[in-house]
């Protein structure tokens, strides 16, 4: 279920190692292993497709999972840009948005001075890919963002969430 890759930061070229390899053989065979442009990262590479079993089974595993998810989101930009709207990507940022800040009453991230406090303390990039930062003009990102944390906020009081 767990393995490393190899993955170049300029090509985006990725190799995934086979569990049996020394170390001593993935030097040989990738002799640019050293270089500062390759990262060499663990990752989760096999999930059985049934995500609320893994998660009722193996939460570090299920845990580990998502944030590898979203941190594949939020790094590769044409991904993202490929077949995510506007709105689905806001609403994921707003759940996010959420989910750190969860001891938080549910009216705190109504109020401006919060958002700007998250946009210039925490970042934005931490909840939204480049590419929407950079072509989405801030009024948008913030009556939007608005508009999506009241929905949110409505359906998770109503839910006993918050």
């Amino acid at each position: 279920m767990f393995t490393l890759h190899l993955r170049n930061t300029i090509t985006r070229e990725v190799n995934w190692l086979q569990n049996d390899l020394t170390m001593a053989q993935v030097e040989c065979r990738y002799p640019n292993l050293r270089g500062e442009d390759t990262k060499l990262e663990f990752r989760v590479r096999n999930i059985l497709g049934d995500l609320p079993l893994l998660c009722s089974k193996d939460r570090l595993t299920f845990n580990f999972f998502c944030e590898q998810v979203k941190s594949d989101y939020l790094e590769d930009e044409s991904k993202a840009a490929e077949g995510m709207d506007f709105d689905t990507t806001i609403q994921l940022a707003c759940i996010e948005i959420k989910r750190v800040f969860k001891r938080m009453n549910g009216c705190a991230m109504d109020k401006k001075s919060n958002l700007e406090h998250l946009e210039k303390e925490v970042g934005l990039h931490k909840f939204l890919p480049a590419y929407v930062i950079n072509t989405t003009k801030q009024e948008t990102l913030h009556s939007e963002r608005g508009d999506l944390t009241e929905q949110l906020r409505a359906t998770l009081e109503g839910s006993g969430a918050v």
